[in-house]
């Protein structure tokens, strides 16, 4: 049953076979239950409301994926939210972020996972990753790097953030700016800086703990525990033969965000220092090439040149 009065509507509507609720809509009004943004564009109209953390199903009753936060609460279902218990307890699920060009920084995000289930890869109106359906993938494909590696940064209890573009937002962990940085806002020691060194940017809450890089006294931006940016353009190396040996831009973006994870939460949680997480992390983006690009890519961290895309 539907009565208009003015431009709102007021409908009978069934929650679980029970038609004594009502739900008042305004025409073209895209948002739904408890204020979320409807995302028809993608599941049809009023079919998923944006949770940020993930998509929920207003005729199922349902989440569309399990909570990012599931590792947590082993004793929980990771299908249901607030612990059950959505008047005592709020769900603020931390999730892998995009800036900067985020319409690139998507499509190198969906480049880690097999060409047929990119599309399941999706931002919302918030700027966060969620993996569609990924329950229903097959469990050969589950155990992909690329795939475990972006299902662990959204399911991760830390935050992340990917970007693309030329610069970064990070504070200081209280020392010396290092060189290439602009001081925008702050003061020490958690003066907010803006990082403009070289094509790659790796930021952990963790030390780099070698002593060699100029950006050791630079952590994320306030809120995240890890962030890399990349530049737009082509990453590569010379070999013995003075021969240039591109990267698949793919084989760069697995590379820092498995090296960035990996320092972050790696050994246990307790992080990694900058050798030991980027050697292993060259190691399983060897084998990532293999899965997706199907080729070898023994050094995809050495990315000793590049070329930015031309604007």
């Amino acid at each position: 049953m539907e009565t208009k009065t003015g431009n709102i509507f007021f409908e009978r509507i069934s929650v679980f076979g029970n038609e004594s609720f009502f739900s008042e809509r305004t025409e073209g009004f895209r948002f739904g239950f408890n204020g979320k943004e409807k995302t028809d564009e993608l599941y049809g109209t009023g079919n998923a409301y944006d949770y940020g953390a993930r998509m929920y199903d207003p005729r199922l009753g349902i989440w569309l994926s399990t909570d990012p936060a599931q590792k947590k609460y082993p004793f929980a279902s990771p299908f249901s939210s607030f612990g059950d218990n959505p008047i005592i307890f709020t769900d603020n699920g931390k999730t892998l972020e995009l800036g900067g060009d985020t319409k690139t920084a998507l499509v190198d995000i969906q480049s880690l996972v097999p060409q047929q289930y990119r599309s399941q890869i999706q931002i919302n109106s918030s700027g966060q990753i969620i993996f569609a359906s990924y329950d229903k993938l097959p469990d050969a494909t589950k155990n992909y790097e690329g795939v475990k590696l972006v299902n662990d940064l959204i399911n991760s209890s830390n935050k992340y953030k990917y970007s693309v573009g030329n610069y970064i937002k990070a504070t200081s962990r209280g020392g010396f700016l290092p060189k290439g940085t602009n001081e925008s806002s702050g003061y020490p020691p958690s003066r907010v800086v803006k990082q403009v060194l070289g094509a790659v940017s790796n930021l952990s809450i963790t030390p780099r703990g070698d002593g060699t890089s100029t950006t050791d006294d630079l952590m994320p931006e306030k809120g995240y525990a890890g962030s890399v940016r990349l530049s737009k353009g082509t990453f590569y190396t010379l070999n013995k033969e003075e021969e240039n040996v591109v990267h698949d831009r793919n084989d760069v973006v697995f590379h820092e965000l498995k090296e960035n994870f990996l320092r972050t939460e790696g050994n246990g949680g307790k992080g990694m220092d900058y050798n030991s997480a980027h050697n292993e992390s060259a190691s399983k983006a060897n084998k990532f090439s293999n899965e997706v690009n199907h080729k070898n890519d023994p050094s995809p961290g050495a990315n000793k040149n590049f070329v930015p895309d031309k604007k």
